[in-house]
């Protein structure tokens, strides 16, 4: 089994696309903490802010974990809260140095996907992996999305879809947004998370982080990216 702190169904049902469903969730039921989290700092790269918001997310969850654990002791019934890997992860999406966050209301949708709207933005994505014995692990998915132009209808239907609600850039790729998808580096799927979920969660047996090629968007999408083939992941 594993431990999710996160809220997410895309999260859940990526793990269940790996072969993953004996999954716990371990939620922060105090929004304004968890919102206070999310708040960027001064100064916080895109990089910054997601590796430290995942970190975040990981450390507080293992502590309500090792909390919950020790009530049960008390009470002895440890084995109701059983030591297992732990995974938690963010997601944001930035143009140049620019954090987008998750839309306030239609208005601030409006304006994310203005901003995102014939050019590439990148999707950070970073995983945190807390073993049973608390060893934390790290990996943080770098990937580059380029937007067509998108004309005030596609972006006022977008939006009363509802799905650019609660999603970072006001956006999600696999869904309804990857119609705006002109090209983009990395597959699809790896996208808020995939990839590194799949190699984050090799659930307790060690820790891996491969890198991928580049993988074309298609032979009429073209590749406005110029000639760089490596899959930017940092990890510690």
């Amino acid at each position: 089994m594993i431990y999710l702190a996160s809220r997410s169904p895309r999260r859940l049902a990526l793990l269940e696309q790996i072969g993953i469903t004996d999954v716990r969730l371990l939620l922060d039921e105090d929004e304004a903490r968890a919102e206070a989290l999310e708040a960027v700092r001064p100064k916080e790269s895109p990089t910054q802010y997601v590796e430290r918001v995942a970190r975040a997310k990981g450390e507080a969850a293992w502590a309500r974990l090792v909390a919950l654990r020790d009530t049960a002791g008390q009470a002895g019934t440890t084995d109701a809260w059983p030591l297992a890997p732990l995974l938690a992860a963010d997601t944001t999406v930035a143009v140049g140095g620019k954090i987008l966050g998750k839309p306030e209301d239609a208005d601030d949708a409006a304006r994310i996907l203005g901003l995102l709207s014939g050019r590439s933005h990148r999707v950070l994505s970073s995983v945190v992996v807390i073993g049973p014995s608390g060893k934390l692990r790290q990996c943080t998915q770098v990937s580059r999305v380029r937007f067509r132009r998108l004309t005030d209808d596609d972006i006022a239907g977008y939006i009363a879809s509802g799905e650019p609600f609660g999603k970072a850039g006001a956006s999600r790729h696999p869904g309804a947004g990857g119609v705006f998808r002109q090209a983009h580096r990395g597959i699809v799927q790896r996208h808020h998370g995939a990839a590194t979920l799949r190699d984050g969660t090799a659930a307790g047996q060690g820790w891996a982080c491969r890198r991928y090629g580049w993988m074309d968007p298609g032979p009429d999408a073209g590749s406005p990216f110029g000639d760089g083939r490596r899959m930017v992941y940092t990890m510690r």
